[in-house]
């Protein structure tokens, strides 16, 4: 009887010993994929800084590209600005050059008369 309660012992410790190298096993196994697991968060938290600063540039970007948009937009209404004011001073001169042209017509014509009684006069 002390033999097979010798046996049994031997068959628990043999059990035990093997239900021990599973558990390790498992736990090499768990803690390689924990490792794994550690290696790829670094891998996307390297990522998403990246994508971050891409992210943060591509914004500076933009704000530079809005700004120069709004600066041409305003150099365009300045420039349209300026254009109609030189078309409504070219129509101010315009109109001052046809009444100028008027009144040396209307003179070219006073004198034509003036020089038409003159001969008149002469001639009498």
């Amino acid at each position: 009887q002390e033999q097979l309660q010798t046996q049994h012992v031997r068959e628990e410790m043999l059990e035990i010993d093997n239900c021990l190298t599973d558990t390790r096993s498992t736990l090499r196994g768990e803690q390689q994929a924990r490792n794994q697991l550690e290696v790829q968060s670094r891998s996307m938290k390297r990522e998403v800084q990246t994508l971050r600063g891409e992210i943060q540039q591509r914004t500076s970007d933009l704000d530079a590209l809005d700004m120069e948009l709004r600066r041409s937009r305003d150099q365009a209404l300045d420039s349209d600005m300026a254009t109609k004011k030189l078309q409504e001073e070219m129509r101010h001169r315009d109109n001052e050059l046809r009444m100028l042209r008027a009144q040396r017509d209307s003179q070219l014509h006073q004198l034509q008369q003036l020089q038409q009684q003159q001969q008149t006069l002469q001639h009498q």
